[in-house]
């Protein structure tokens, strides 16, 4: 179990920890899987192992990516305890298992468990930290290194040196959506990255010889944009 399932289980009365058991259900999502409404917003999800993305639909019809989970992650605590409107959905990048405690259950639990309280706090805090994160990249970085922010996110900086590769292969789709810029865009800049050697892109996969050397090239660490980001895009005036 995730800490933050563990964490808000351990928190309950011995009365609501076992009406939790009773009620929650595991889900296991295949790559690809998307969870839609009303699905995804029926629940509170506690995600056990895998990577998903959080996407909402914009005013225009777009789908805007807002963040990314992994395992110890809660999605939906929010919009459970009545203080959102718009649901979102999740995205599968890697196949997943969550537990899903729906929105009632998970509302009589907060409502009646005082000690919930700091778990609550410390999960809506973090939160809030990386949608700002999320705010701060898209407005102060242009799209080329939005893109190349994204790319090094999907890659796993705590596997083992050597060959790195992403697969399945994120579609352009999917990376533009990340970035928060277009197909076309994130298609250049990938194209310019492979003939620079630094990743080489096939069918089934994203291969990046050496992550570091990515970074250094890229002017990035992993959780924070470098000193040499282009300016940001500016809306268009009509």
């Amino acid at each position: 179990m995730s800490d933050d399932a563990s964490g808000f289980l351990e928190s309950l009365s011995p009365g609501m920890r076992g009406l939790v058991q009773s009620r929650v259900r595991v889900i296991h999502l295949r790559t690809g899987r998307t969870l839609t409404q009303p699905d995804a917003g029926d629940a509170v999800h506690f995600v056990l192992e895998g990577v998903l993305s959080v996407v909402a639909d914009s005013d225009d019809g777009r789908k805007v990516f807002l963040r990314r989970l992994t395992a110890g992650d809660v999605h939906g605590a929010v919009r459970a305890l009545g203080l959102a409107d718009q649901a979102a959905d999740i995205a599968t990048e890697r196949e997943a298992r969550v537990l899903a405690l729906d929105n009632e259950t998970f509302r009589t639990c907060v409502e009646s468990s005082p000690a919930t309280a700091p778990w609550l706090a410390r999960t809506l805090a973090r939160d809030v930290q990386r949608l700002t994160d999320r705010l701060i990249q898209v407005t102060t970085q242009g799209a080329r290194q939005r893109v190349h922010h994204e790319l090094l996110r999907l890659v796993d900086a705590d596997s083992a040196a050597g060959l790195k590769a992403l697969a399945p292969r994120p579609n352009m789709a999917e990376l533009a959506q990340l970035a928060g810029t277009t197909r076309e865009m994130a298609s250049r800049e990938m194209r310019d990255l492979a003939r620079r050697g630094l990743i080489h892109m096939s069918r089934e996969a994203i291969d990046i010889t050496d992550v570091e050397s990515l970074r250094r090239h890229l002017g990035a660490t992993p959780d924070r944009p470098g000193s040499n980001a282009e300016a940001p895009e500016r809306p268009r005036e009509d």
